[in-house]
């Protein structure tokens, strides 16, 4: 399938930045980035060519009563990616003004919708399992590279970042406080945080020592 050798292709580019970001803390913020376009571009290939897929197997009369589970899949998969997805984003747009929760940056084109916990394994859409980050920084943050720390006092949660990043620009970002949604209801909840640092092997050392 064409999707397929898209969907080989975006995941040598995730390959080759997470080894990029971990094991080399030399490289330049400017070489990260560079990473960070192919990885964008490939994401939204994939997304292009499955659409073309689907229209083509609906030409052929692929899905049918035959295909009953197929078909079912592909509702799932449909109401996900046309539906879910983009409302995910827009409402996470009006919850965060806008800006990104980390670095208050308004460029909307620059900004995605990031699950804490992925979609595939909760399917759950509310904002409370959401946060509005800058490209770069969700695919940091799906890296398991940025943390939030749940365990802050009140509200207030602070950013973490990975080690290998500190020596670059995303340092700067380290102990930062998370913006607030403009809706109480809205705040990650701290269970979503928690799950999510636990897939951060570098968040229990303390900052000065990890």
């Amino acid at each position: 399938m064409l999707y397929k050798l898209a969907a080989d292709k975006y995941r040598e580019y995730e390959k080759e930045l997470h080894e990029k970001v971990i094991n080399d803390e030399k490289n330049t913020a400017k070489n990260i980035n560079s990473l960070f376009e192919k990885y964008a571009e490939e994401r939204l290939n994939i997304e292009s060519l499955i659409d073309s897929e689907i229209k083509s197997l609906d030409h052929e009369g692929y899905y049918n009563s035959k295909n009953i589970e197929e078909t079912q899949k592909r509702i799932i998969r449909s109401i996900a990616q046309r539906r879910g997805q983009p409302k995910f984003r827009e409402d996470l747009l009006k919850a965060y003004d806008s800006k990104c929760a980390i670095t208050g940056c308004d460029a909307q084109e620059a900004l995605e919708a990031a699950h804490i916990i992925p979609y595939s394994e909760t399917e759950n859409n509310h904002l409370s399992n959401g946060l509005l980050l800058r490209a770069d920084l969700h695919t940091l943050f799906d890296l398991n590279l940025i943390a939030i720390d749940p365990h802050t006092d009140l509200d207030e949660k602070k950013v973490r970042i990975a080690p290998s990043l500190r020596n670059i620009e995303y340092g700067k970002l380290e102990g930062i406080f998370l913006r607030k949604p403009n809706n109480q209801d809205y705040l990650p909840k701290k269970e979503f945080l928690d799950e999510h640092c636990k897939q951060c092997w570098w968040y229990k050392l303390p900052p000065d020592l990890s």
